[in-house]
């Protein structure tokens, strides 16, 4: 009897300690459930902030509020049950520290989203006329542009990093809710080996009807929680939209495999691959259309890779293919291909064709990189030369290539110090009338007062200019100064007439470009006829912020020249319009005129058509009195050119241009 009396207050000790082990582990497997949610939250919001910092915010302001509530929802569910489970006091310190706590951080990243999506609510600011967008076209100017997608934008950017201390929260708090509940099954075993000793047969009995069922349950809820930790491993190594790794995956794969590939002396392959024109498929069709190709190129990419290559995006439209254990450089190169054919292919969205385009550059180690840095840049220089090289190319990298960035990066540092430190001066070519030699106008033309070059022309310096985006400083600086110049030498007792200046396409884009030239002519009380604003021929005329801007200019009484004529592109019907009053012939219908009837001829036309259109012409280019002749003897007026003078600083154009002709009252 007592026997059975003492086996029946083990059996039911052993009930109580098995029914409260059950009750724990369900109270901290909701947590984690609860806690899981809650990450997945706030990867979403990092996610939303990241779209906010790198594309048109509007859709990601709506996505970024929404899940700032989902988040909001969590944190409170997550609260009310782990304050029911009667945590521990170092679980309880994860929670509720008041630096570091995970509540406190989640707070802290929703107040960021609300943040962000309250910021990028405010409306745009409007630049000011010393940072337009504006471009200082010269004599003879290369007109470059960088075509292509961007650069790269990482996941989890500088909005990311704000979300990485919650994160680190409650992976802390999973982490040591799973601790936890494997001490609750170490304790579970250890009473069930104490309570064994003294009752064997009951507890074999109730092993069968009780503890086995409960084990497998507690095996289940195990397995699910592995499981949840091993789609948070996933979701954290690849990029949500493509399922490829990600970048900071892609950095530890490639840091593992150029290692391998260092031990066992073998090549490696690195590819880069940037799509063309990709912001124009955001801009025009949406961002779905734009994840639709996306996830279409992804998808291609890992149809084309054996089973040791490996992919992924690195952000934005650029995407990366490393290569490891190559025999042969020649495979890299098959592969490329492989790659630029395939993506070519047509995608297809909403009943809508795009065709997608990259530049693809290719990079190999141990010859390009001996380390990661070194072959990421390489890998990086080839796709941009790609690009530069056109739509849809291949591009190997070579030395070549490294110089060439450096020469760029040496020029970058010193174009940028060049304007604050008074290194820019701009020269003036004079206009004459053909009959009298009377100067009638001058062209603005800048110079560089390079330190150890000397005096550079603008076909030296414009392109790497406009690629580092200076091109609106700089013009602002030409228009100041020219307008300013004019100024001074009324004051002087000279009136030039007329100055040109060249502006490029990116000033005509702008919306208050008419307003910010207004504003200089009103500074320095100079009357809006006395400026010309040169556009190079090749501007598009038929974009319709650029005609909106011509027609402002030609409201506020600024004439308009095309520049360069008879060498673009620009339609006969843009001449038609108004706001274009003054034609500028090029150089290159110069220079055949004594030898060829055929080039007379035309010179002749267009001589008449341009005055019964009642336009200004001025040739350009004119270097000899026998061109100047001919010129004139079929119906020319103005002339420019080296027979009349070469660009000159303010300075002697005054003193030049009064030995010509008597000051002005």
């Amino acid at each position: 009897m007592i026997a059975l009396l003492i086996l029946g207050v083990l059996t039911a000790l052993s009930f109580m300690v098995v029914q409260s082990l059950i009750a724990r582990m369900e109270a901290s497997q909701d947590v984690v459930a609860q806690a899981s949610e809650l990450r997945s939250s706030i990867h979403k919001t990092m996610l939303a902030l990241d779209s906010i910092s790198m594309g048109d915010p509007a859709e990601a302001r709506k996505e970024a509020r929404s899940e700032a509530e989902e988040l909001q929802a969590g944190l409170g569910k997550l609260l009310d049950t782990f304050n029911r489970s009667e945590p521990q006091a170092e679980i309880r310190s994860i929670m509720d520290d008041p630096h570091d706590g995970l509540a406190r951080q989640v707070r802290m990243l929703i107040e960021r989203a609300n943040a962000a999506v309250a910021e990028h609510q405010e409306p745009l600011h409007v630049p000011s006329a010393h940072s337009g967008s504006a471009a200082s076209h010269t004599e003879p100017m290369n007109h470059q542009s960088r075509g292509g997608g961007g650069a790269p934008h990482l996941a989890h950017g500088a909005q990311g990093a704000h979300g990485a201390p919650a994160m680190k929260a409650v992976d802390a708090l999973i982490k040591k809710l799973r601790e936890n509940a494997h001490a609750e099954q170490e304790h579970a075993a250890f009473v069930h080996n104490a309570l064994g000793a003294g009752m064997l047969v009951i507890l074999l009995i109730e092993a069968a009807i009780i503890f086995r069922p409960l084990l497998k349950r507690a095996e289940t809820e195990t397995r699910r929680a592995d499981l949840v930790t091993s789609e948070l491993e996933y979701l954290a190594a690849h990029d949500a939209l493509t399922g490829l790794l990600n970048r900071g995956q892609i950095d530890r794969v490639l840091s593992v495999a150029v290692q391998e590939a260092a031990n066992t002396n073998r090549q490696l392959g690195l590819i880069l691959l940037d799509l063309d024109g990709f912001k124009a498929v955001n801009d025009t069709l949406g961002h779905a259309a734009g994840d639709a190709v996306l996830t279409a190129v992804a998808k291609r990419i890992q149809s084309i890779l054996c089973s040791t290559s490996i992919g992924g995006r690195l952000g934005g439209d650029e995407f990366i293919v490393i290569l490891p254990g190559l025999q042969k450089e020649s495979e890299a190169e098959t592969i490329a291909k492989q790659l630029l054919s395939s993506i070519s292919d047509p995608v297809f969205f909403e009943g809508r064709e795009i065709i997608p385009d990259a530049s693809i550059g290719y990079a190999m180690f141990p010859i390009a990189g001996s380390n990661v840095a070194a072959l990421l840049s390489a890998a990086d220089l080839a796709m941009y030369n790609a690009k530069r090289s056109g739509r849809g190319r291949i591009s190997k990298f070579s030395e070549p290539m490294r110089a060439e960035s450096e020469r760029a990066r040496l020029i970058d540092s010193e174009i940028k110090s060049a304007l604050p430190s008074g290194q820019f001066e701009v020269y003036y070519q004079t206009i004459h009338e053909a009959d009298s030699d009377r100067i009638s106008a001058a062209e603005a033309l800048i110079r560089w007062h390079h330190p150890r070059r000397g005096v550079l022309t603008p076909d030296a310096f414009l392109g790497d200019l406009r690629r580092i985006g200076q091109m609106d400083a700089l013009t602002a600086f030409v228009l100041g100064e020219a307008i300013r110049q004019v100024s001074n030498w009324r004051r002087a007792g000279f009136d030039i007439g007329k100055v040109h200046v060249n502006v490029a396409e990116e000033f005509l884009l702008k919306a208050d470009a008419a307003r910010e030239v207004k504003s200089l002519l009103a500074a320095h009380g100079v009357h809006p006829s006395s400026l010309v604003l040169e556009i190079p021929e090749e501007t598009s005329l038929n974009n319709p912020a650029v005609v909106a801007t011509v027609e402002g200019f030609h409201a506020a009484g600024i004439r308009v020249a095309v520049d360069d004529f008879g060498v673009g592109s620009v339609s006969m019907h843009h001449l038609c319009k108004p706001a274009i009053s003054v034609v500028k012939i090029d150089r290159a219908l110069v220079r055949d005129l004594h030898s060829s009837p055929e080039c007379k001829a035309l010179m002749a036309s267009m001589a008449g058509m341009f005055r019964d259109m009642g336009k200004s012409v001025i040739v350009e280019g004119v270097e000899t009195r026998q061109e100047a002749e001919l010129l004139q003897a079929v119906g020319f007026k103005q002339f420019q050119g080296f027979l009349w003078a070469r660009p000159l600083p303010a300075a002697d154009v005054l003193s030049t241009a009064l030995a010509i002709q008597p000051k002005v009252a």
